[in-house]
């Protein structure tokens, strides 16, 4: 795959690079486009440079009928003991995640998400953000995710836009949900506090309680 990287300039005593850009087209390809910005104080600035950069590894073939929980565990039996998700000085290997996104979902589907539904996910970069995201995507969930530095307003926004059923947070971020916008469950990653599910509680699920991947490929 080959990215084309914009370079706006900001015309100027010295000549500084102003911005950087990827600008795809209709086929998801990187390609040029004339572009134009202009600063207080300054000349116009215009195009000034295309620079084409290309991974000396083979392009990755992703088929259109897989989706991404699917996709990523489709060589399991051959990668199951290889690092799949590192979080800190935490390691997760592939059967290891695999097997905890599937008992999110079993965890989630008992709280009441079913396919269509939508869950939001307000977390910094997390095992519980992997988890949570494919699990919905499992059940045939939808997932909005949030900035934790958001603010409440901001958050109250998105939250009337996508009306979602349950949301994954830390305990510090409860106080900007605003639950008169449909969210019935609240489920928080560290502490626990007043009516709110613990993740912890969401993926002790049973191994038999745990749903198998549906074959949507064909």
């Amino acid at each position: 795959m080959d990215y084309e990287i914009l370079e706006v300039w900001q015309m100027d005593t010295i000549t500084t690079p102003f911005a950087s850009l990827v600008v795809p087209d209709e086929n998801g390809c990187a390609t040029a486009s004339s572009a134009e910005i202009s600063s207080s104080g300054t000349e116009r600035g215009t195009l000034s440079a295309t620079h084409i950069f290309k991974s000396k590894l083979p392009d990755i073939e992703l088929p259109n009928k897989l989706i991404l929980h699917t996709y990523c565990f489709l060589k399991l039996p051959e990668i199951a003991d290889r690092p799949c998700l590192i979080i800190g000085d935490k390691t997760y290997t592939y059967s290891h995640t695999h097997l905890l996104k599937r008992k999110v979902a079993a965890g989630i589907s008992k709280l009441g998400v079913r396919m269509g539904d939508v869950i939001i996910i307000l977390l910094p970069n997390s095992s519980e953000f992997v988890f949570s995201f494919m699990a919905a995507s499992m059940l045939g969930a939808v997932t909005t995710t949030a900035n934790p530095l958001y603010t409440v307003a901001e958050i109250s926004n998105q939250l009337a836009a996508s009306k979602p059923k349950l949301a994954v947070t830390l305990a510090a971020h409860v106080h900007k949900l605003n639950l008169d916008s449909g969210l019935e469950v609240v489920v928080t990653v560290d502490d626990l506090p007043e009516n709110c599910v613990s993740f912890a509680e969401v993926s002790a699920t049973e191994k038999n309680e745990v749903p198998e991947e549906e074959d949507i490929s064909a």
